[in-house]
Parts: C-alpha cells; sequence; structure tokens
C-alpha cells in the first residue's frame, strides 16, 4: 500500500510490530506519464486523452457524482463503451460496472474515488482526474491503478484553483455532520494544501511524489511528465527573487497568505494593502515586472523545497523557516525555475518508454491477439490478462515466431500456455503475417551500451543506494543488504545492476561466479540478449533470472 513515514510509523505502532523487519519498496513508478493541466473546456480535453488511447482501457475519476453521470452520457453519446461508477447506484449496478470492466467488456469507467480497491486489471493505459483528488496519497493510489503490467501509462489530471474550495466543503460538512475530530479535520485541510502545491509547481512529478513518501529522487530529469517534458530554464537573477519574496513575508510579519504577498510584490492598487498601509512597505511593487502566476509559482517552489513553509486551515500564511534566514543572509543560494519561451506546439505526451514499447510492434497484429484472448477469456470466465499480458501480446506481435518452438521463447509463455493456445496464436501470426506481408522471426535489435561513468558514494544518490553500494564493496550478500537498507530483494538486485555497470572492480564475483558468466556470454553469443528467457532456456533453466542479469551486467561492462 501507498503510506507516508507518519502513516507506516502508526500503522507499526497499533500493530505492536517494532523490532521487526521493514520492507519498503520504491515508489517511483517510472512508467505512468504525469501529466498536470488547467482545466478550461473539460469534455474536450478528455477526449484528446481517449484518442491517443484509442481501443485501450481506461479510468476517469470526478469528485461529484453529477459530473460522474454528466462524463459518462457525454461519452456514450460519442460512441465509447464506458459505464459509471458511484455510490449513488445500487450495490448490484456497482459490481456489474466493475465486472464489466475488469473482463474487458467494458473499456472505459467514469468513477467518483469509491472504484478501484480491488481492481486488478493489469493493462489500463490511461487515468484521467477531472478535478483534484483530496490527498497527495489518493493521487498516488488512483494513477497507481494505471500500467501495472509495466508498460507505459498516462496520468493527466486536470485542475482548478476551484478543486480545494469543493475538497474544503465537503471537509466542513463532514466535519459539521459527524463532530470529527478537529485535528484530523486540520489533517485533511492541509492534505488538500500539499496537492494544491503539487499542481502548481515547476519540479518533477516523479521527484515530488517520491521524496512526499520519504525516499529520495536522483534523477535530474525523469523524461516523464509534463515538467521535465516541458524544458525549464533557471530564472536569471533567481537567488534576489527569491530574497524579495522572503523580505516581504518579514515585512507583513509573516501574517498573510501568499496572494496578498503577490498582490504586495506587484503593487497592486487594492484597498486592503491601503487600509493596512502596505503600500508604503519597501517591498512594495518589488516584483512588479512579473505576472501573479509567475510568483505564485516561485513561491510554491519556495515552499516545496522548505524554503518557506505555510501554516493554518483554510486561510494559510506563509511563514519563514531556518533555510528562509540562511536565503536572507546570502548564505544560501537558491534556484528558481521558468518554462522556456517558445512557440506554442501541439505538446507531444509520447514518452521515449512508449516509444520503446510499440516500436517494432504490429499493431494489427496486436489488436488480432487482443481479442482472441478476450474471447478465450470470456470463455473460460477469467480476466484476459490471466491468458496474456499486454507485454507477451506486444512482444509477439514484434517478433511474430513462425513455430512453436520459437512462440515458447516469449516472455509470459509456459508450458501450459504453449499447449493450451500456441496453435491458435500461431494460426493468427501466420494469418496476418501473410496478409500483410510481414516477415516472421524477427530478431530483436539491441540497443548500444552508454558509457556510464563511476559513481562517487559522496554524491546525492539516495541513501539505500549508497548503503548498498557499500555493502557490495564489502562483498556482503543480498539477504544483508535488504535487511540494512530496509528494501526488497529485487530494489537491491537493480542496486547491484547498477554498481557493477558503473564501477571496473571485481566484487561482483560473490554474486555470480565467472563460470555462469561464460555459461551466460555463449548463451547470448547463441540467442543474443535482448531477451532473457531465451538465455534462461539455453542456459536449461539451470541459471536463475536473477543471476543471468548480473552476468549481463559483467559482460556488458566488458565489451
Amino acid at each position: 500500500a501507498t503510506a507516508t513515514e507518519k502513516v507506516k510509523n502508526d500503522i507499526i505502532l497499533q500493530l505492536g510490530y517494532n523490532g521487526h523487519k521493514v520492507i519498503i519498496g520504491d515508489f517511483d513508478r517510472p512508467n505512468l506519464n504525469y501529466q498536470i493541466t488547467p482545466r478550461n473546456s473539460l469534455n474536450r480535453q478528455i477526449l484528446e486523452v481517449i484518442e491517443r488511447h484509442k481501443n485501450e482501457s481506461g479510468i476517469i475519476y470526478s469528485i461529484r457524482r453529477k459530473d460522474v453521470d454528466d462524463i459518462s452520457a457525454m461519452l456514450k453519446s460519442k460512441g465509447y463503451n464506458c459505464l459509471p461508477y458511484h455510490a449513488g447506484m445500487t450495490s448490484e449496478e456497482r459490481s456489474e460496472a466493475q465486472e464489466a470492466f475488469v473482463t474487458e467488456k467494458c473499456d472505459i469507467i467514469v468513477a467518483t474515488v469509491a472504484f478501484g480497491m480491488g481492481i486488478d486489471r493489469s493493462n489500463v493505459r490511461y487515468v484521467i482526474h477531472t478535478g483534484m483528488p483530496k490527498s497527495i496519497e489518493s493521487y498516488q493510489q488512483e494513477t497507481g491503478r494505471a500500467g501495472r503490467d509495466g508498460l507505459e501509462a498516462e496520468c493527466t489530471l486536470f485542475y482548478s484553483g476551484s478543486d480545494s474550495f469543493v475538497w474544503r466543503s465537503i471537509h466542513e460538512k463532514s466535519q459539521e455532520e459527524y463532530n470529527s475530530d478537529m485535528e484530523i479535520f486540520r489533517a485533511r485541510l492541509s492534505q488538500i494544501e500539499e496537492l494544491e502545491r503539487f499542481c502548481k509547481t515547476s519540479i518533477c512529478r516523479h521527484k515530488q511524489l517520491v521524496n512526499y513518501f520519504g525516499q529520495v529522487y536522483d534523477k535530474e530529469n525523469c523524461g516523464a511528465c509534463d515538467v521535465c517534458l516541458s524544458e525549464l530554464e533557471i530564472v536569471p537573477d533567481g537567488n534576489t527573487i527569491a530574497r524579495k519574496i522572503l523580505s516581504c513575508v518579514v515585512r507583513v510579519n509573516e501574517r498573510f497568505g501568499s496572494s496578498h504577498i503577490i498582490s504586495v510584490l506587484r503593487g497592486e492598487n487594492l484597498k486592503k494593502i491601503r487600509e493596512l498601509e502596505h503600500d508604503k512597505l519597501t517591498t512594495y511593487g518589488l516584483l512588479k515586472e512579473y505576472t501573479a502566476i509567475q510568483l505564485k509559482d516561485w513561491i510554491n517552489q519556495l515552499l516545496s523545497k522548505n524554503n518557506l513553509t505555510e501554516e493554518g486551515g483554510m486561510y494559510p500564511t506563509l511563514k519563514l523557516t531556518k533555510e528562509s534566514a540562511l536565503i536572507l543572509k546570502k548564505e544560501k543560494t537558491v534556484e528558481l525555475y521558468q518554462p522556456i519561451q517558445k512557440e506554442v506546439t501541439t505538446p507531444n505526451r509520447h514518452t521515449n518508454i512508449e516509444k520503446e514499447s510499440w516500436e517494432g510492434v504490429d499493431k494489427t497484429l496486436f489488436e488480432e491477439l487482443r481479442i482472441y484472448r478476450k474471447t478465450v477469456a470470456s470463455a473460460r470466465n477469467v480476466p484476459p490478462f490471466q491468458i496474456f499480458s499486454d507485454v507477451t501480446l506486444r512482444e509477439i506481435s514484434k517478433v511474430r515466431p513462425s513455430n512453436l518452438n520459437n512462440l515458447r521463447l516469449i516472455y509470459g509463455i509456459g508450458e501450459q500456455k504453449l499447449k493450451d493456445f500456441g496453435e491458435q496464436v500461431l494460426n493468427i501470426v501466420l494469418q496476418i503475417s501473410k496478409e500483410y506481408k510481414l516477415p516472421l522471426d524477427v530478431k530483436v535489435e539491441s540497443k548500444p551500451i552508454e558509457n556510464k561513468k563511476p559513481i562517487l558514494l559522496n554524491t546525492s544518490i539516495s541513501p539505500s543506494k549508497k548503503i548498498a553500494f557499500e555493502c557490495f564493496a564489502k562483498m556482503e550478500d543480498i539477504d544483508s543488504i535488504s535487511d540494512k537498507c530496509d528494501r526488497s530483494k529485487a530494489t537491491i538486485l537493480e542496486y547491484l545492476v547498477e554498481y557493477i555497470q558503473t564501477t571496473n572492480k571485481e566484487d561482483y564475483k560473490i554474486y555470480v561466479e565467472d563460470e555462469e558468466v561464460a555459461l551466460v556470454r555463449q548463451a547470448v553469443q547463441k540467442v543474443g540478449k535482448e531477451r532473457l528467457k531465451p538465455i534462461y532456456l539455453a542456459l536449461g533453466e539451470k541459471v536463475s533470472y536473477d543471476k543471468i542479469k548480473v552476468a549481463l551486467a559483467v559482460l556488458d561492462r566488458k565489451l
């Protein structure tokens, strides 16, 4: 489950679980492309996303039931196969909608946040939020229902400043009706503020999410969010701008929120400013050459880096932090960012991940295989992904095997599936390939290996990775390193592969023997290194996938 450090510690406390092992996976979902856009013409914006994902499944979340019904009706009028889902429907109606979505009888669900728990459809290709969710935790959970098969997925949030007021109103009404704990009420308001800041700050979405959940994101550019794909530049003299913003907070005695600070800095002729005599402050009009949107974004950037903080519920005020003092004294520098000014063009939201995963895949064959999968799943009364995942269907559509032996090499096809579905799948492949004159048994081109520079342990890599690298150098075992880092073995294995590829040391030998590396080299010479399964089969299934990955890292380094 998704949990912040506070929630995790509370769970441990409530369960009396102190002293036991805690394993934490990585919060980052690199295959998800986060897009956050101001809401203007919502129906048009929704249709644009769906159009990018023809014949693919998606979930559309709305705050209110009425919005769910209106959007669902609009999509049905456009010919889309969709169903609504919200608490106003009967239990039977909700169950039918959920079953239709899981079994792929329906491709689009329009729902309130009541939908999603227990949903296990792996090939959701997009999640749309028509308004801000109630918290970052909710956003992470709801977008996390996309791309569970590891392939690319788009997560688009259309937000408006009014969304936060809607949620505040909902929480206030709930607090009045149920006389709930004020501390809980204030915590909910704080969550709204955090998500609002997340939406409006020009900082990598992946970085913000990972940092929020207590981990370190050490990539400079995720390549899969609107911020990193939009090309940002450092604001000239950002230090001076930051000091002017902080100085204005000081001049108003830390008693006002960001809107008032922006009005003072822009020198706006407002009655409230004149009555407070804030038009006589030295900071009045200091940043009048910038728009309110620019100043709001920079304040959010300062807040996200703890160079400022907010206190209060409905009407939060800006307060200084220890970091603020260092900036004002010129003992610390700060960078502010802004989008690079360029001609407005239609944004290309397809990431490199998406391009690579579809590269070489024949989409006509892929669609035929999807239809076959759905038919078989319906006959067996199981979800289609249990027959074949999208990953498997894409690989079949890329390689286009000509016989059962080659089909067996495809990821996700074991002996039982080969026996149950092999002949039918092969017939579809041969038929479509013949009709469209497609080559068979295509060999996937291997990508050139990048020359990676060694990573120094005193750089800004995450604390867990730093510990793991130090343990690798001491040749400690994977189980021990997993305990020390509080990370799963799968994550430690990823760290090990990176460690081997970025150092020239020979301390990998505790993890894979030279004899095993030699065997993997021989297998690679026969079947290539593009896919793991052919290597695994060529080695008689005697060398584990984990050891094959480590051996490939060693071989890549030595090439």
